[in-house]
């Protein structure tokens, strides 16, 4: 988690920089209060970028230029056989076409904090925050904290981006298949195993 105090706001907000941070539990809280209608469900579209690339000091950005990852957050009780049957759960990632995904409704939670226009609108209505994120100091370590020499002040070399959350609504004959996304992380298969840390990286030509 990245931590960002607007000082001008009185606010501390916490923003995630990894996809599994945005838990089942999290999605269920911000989307408690929707009330759905049946044969439609909500996705959570997951998306990564740096702040200082979403374009919040001109309020310019993109939203459809940033890659998207599409996660079931919830469905309605009466589809609930037709959820089972097919085996989707909610927290899945979803395989959807694109062109559904554009043509669904946008959903503007009021209590999703994690919003590309929520956090937009946080940073540029305090310029000292927005300062600090342009050229840095927000990703700076504490004077007293042990790495601090060590890394120059930062807590990186490289700045990590951040996830943000935004909802549609579709019809769930939309959805064409999903997977755990547990499914596919640190799996291996005769083509891609771990090496230990003796190895060396090589070329090999069968």
């Amino acid at each position: 988690m990245l931590t960002i105090k607007s000082e001008k706001a009185k606010k501390v907000l916490k923003l995630p920089t990894e996809f599994n941070e945005v838990t089942k539990e999290v999605l269920d809280l911000m989307t408690a209060n929707i009330k759905l209608a049946p044969n439609y469900c909500i996705i959570a579209m997951l998306s990564k970028a740096r702040l200082d690339a979403i374009g919040i000091a001109n309020n310019n950005r993109n939203e459809n230029s940033i890659s998207v990852t599409p996660i079931l957050a919830k469905f309605h009780e009466d589809d609930k056989d037709y959820f089972d049957k097919n085996r989707w759960n909610l927290n899945d990632r979803v395989l959807i076409a694109k062109t559904d995904i554009e043509m669904s409704l946008h959903l503007d939670i009021p209590n999703n904090p994690w919003s590309l226009s929520h956090v937009g609108n946080f940073c540029r209505n305090d310029e000292e925050l927005l300062k600090s994120i342009l050229d840095y100091r927000i990703y700076k370590l504490p004077v007293n904290n042990p790495e601090y020499k060590m890394n120059g002040g930062f807590k990186s070399v490289v700045v990590k981006p951040n996830v943000f959350v935004n909802f549609k609504i579709v019809p769930i004959n939309n959805i064409q298949a999903t997977y755990d996304r547990q499914d596919f992380e640190d799996t291996e298969s005769e083509y891609l195993t771990s090496i230990g840390n003796e190895d060396k990286p090589s070329l090999i030509i069968e």
